[in-house]
């Protein structure tokens, strides 16, 4: 908490430390400076993605000599949609839709702006004071190449952040389309909200992936909400087939968005 002198107000915000030496301890071929650029990145690029739908960063204070480093963000005083329970209780479709297009409306920005997120499930879907769900976590985040002659988007070459919420044409370590892995990730967040349990569990990583890549995903708890709609625009965000997945731009056109959540 901070107070502000000429208001006689305080204002919250939350923070992000880092021990870059302890990090670069447990990582490979990573020293404690490349970690602190490594948090620079990340506020730059998720200051780049600003918007209504997106955590606010204000500031990343390092400190060389001590190898720490700080990012300084809004703070969403409800916290994350959800903790690292991997089965909960179902929500209501009303609070799943809100959810989906707020995800969908920050990913929107992200790709505009040539950032894929890589790291989209619950836990990094954050509650502002006034309802508002918003994009954090931008630790994964990758900024996306685009040929200068095409303008195309250049394959990213890197796994996103959490083997449950990685799209099948990420989990061998294959260059892929990094946005269409975003709206993967958005899908199966909508999925576990919707359900009440993740899509894909297994013991550890190499496990969940193997099941992404061999198992079709089961659609009969999301076609039991009775949702024709919304059935619909999950077998589309979550196509296996990254060329026929909407984007966050076409998803967001999805018939499901267009109740009024009134």
């Amino acid at each position: 908490m901070y107070a502000d002198a000429s208001s006689g107000t305080t204002r919250a915000f939350a923070v992000k430390e880092m021990d870059a030496r302890r990090i670069a301890r447990a990582s490979c071929g990573l020293d404690a400076r490349a970690v602190l650029e490594k948090m620079r990145e990340e506020y730059e690029t998720q200051r780049a993605c600003a918007c209504a739908h997106v955590v606010k960063v204000y500031e990343c204070a390092r400190d060389a000599r001590a190898a720490t480093a700080k990012l300084v963000t809004e703070y969403c005083a409800r916290g994350a949609v959800m903790d690292a329970r991997e089965t909960f209780e179902p929500m209501d479709l009303a609070d799943v839709r809100r959810i989906l297009r707020s995800i969908l409306r920050a990913l929107r920005v992200c790709h505009e702006r040539d950032v894929a997120h890589h790291d989209v499930k619950p836990q990094n879907v954050f509650v502002a004071e006034d309802g508002t769900y918003k994009l954090g976590d931008f630790g994964c985040a990758t900024r996306v190449a685009r040929d200068a002659t095409t303008g195309e988007v250049e394959l990213v070459c890197k796994t996103p952040g959490t083997p449950a919420f990685t799209a099948p044409e990420c989990c061998e370590g294959e260059p892929a389309d990094g946005f269409k892995a975003d709206v993967w990730a958005a899908g199966a967040t909508a999925h576990a909200l919707a359900t009440g349990a993740y899509a894909y569990r297994a013991e550890n990583a190499w496990e969940t992936y193997q099941k992404i890549l061999q198992c079709p995903l089961d659609f009969a708890d999301i076609d039991a909400r009775g949702d024709e709609a919304f059935s619909d625009l999950m077998r589309k965000l979550l196509d296996r087939d990254p060329t026929r997945r909407l984007s966050a731009s076409a998803a967001l056109e999805h018939a499901w968005f267009a109740r009024d959540d009134a």
